[in-house]
């Protein structure tokens, strides 16, 4: 065998091995590795993807390589996807950005970045894409928020209930005080005094009056006190 034909045997094992641990990195990373074709019409293909992106999205390696990106990307989300591949490529630049979308694995949250790759022609021909996993960030600052929330509701009915109290104190020690002081005058006055009878349906009058505000007054406090209110 030949010097030559050594070197380029050896030369050629070396970037199967190259290839090889590549490949290795490729499929052990954590994080989503995909790339993506893009064909001269202008439509995005998945020419691969790593054993991270099946793992998150519950996918088939069939599913998604070889297909278009709107058969892949849920319906939700491609308009959003199809944007920033475009302002990626007419930047000529990585772009990244938050996205949630549902797959059999159920919703993921992902923080999307995608660069493209131009041909000596300045031609973009591939997308390589990446996505970090945020779901259990996500999840865990949307059931903070909710917690936070609860108490922000809670006191605010607590804010409402120490109104009502006061209200109510206010009315018992206002409102309720004058139609009761004046039955109780207005009873006196028929128990000790003896009345022309004009004289006698004017305090009936006043009487029913007062009873009538009253009235309007217990309604009012029961509906201070109703829960809820």
């Amino acid at each position: 065998m030949s010097e030559g034909t050594h070197n380029s045997k050896s030369a050629f094992e070396q970037a199967i091995r190259h290839e090889k641990e590549l490949e290795l990195i490729y499929n052990t990373v954590t994080d989503v590795i995909y790339m993506i074709d893009v064909e001269h019409d202008g439509k995005f293909r998945f020419a691969s993807i790593n054993q991270a992106f099946l793992s998150a999205t519950g996918l088939q390696s069939s599913d998604v390589v070889g297909k278009y990106l709107d058969q892949v990307i849920p319906p939700a989300s491609i308009d959003l996807v199809l944007g920033n591949y475009r302002d990626a490529i007419r930047t000529a630049s990585s772009v990244t950005w938050e996205e949630v979308s549902v797959y059999p694995s159920g919703t993921k949250y992902g923080l999307v970045t995608v660069t493209p790759v131009f041909d000596e022609n300045g031609v973009c021909v591939r997308m390589v894409g990446s996505v970090h996993d945020i779901t259990e960030k996500k999840e865990k600052d949307l059931a903070i928020s909710k917690v936070i929330k609860e108490r922000e509701d809670l006191l605010a009915q607590l804010l409402k209930r120490n109104e009502d109290l006061e209200q109510y104190t206010y009315i018992v020690s206002h409102n309720l005080r004058a139609p009761v002081a004046n039955i109780m005058g207005l009873a006196e006055v028929l128990k000790t005094t003896e009345l022309e009878i004009n004289e006698l349906l004017s305090v009936i009058s006043d009487l029913s009056e007062s009873a009538i505000k009253l009235d309007n007054v217990i309604i009012e406090l029961n509906t201070i006190l109703q829960p809820g209110k």
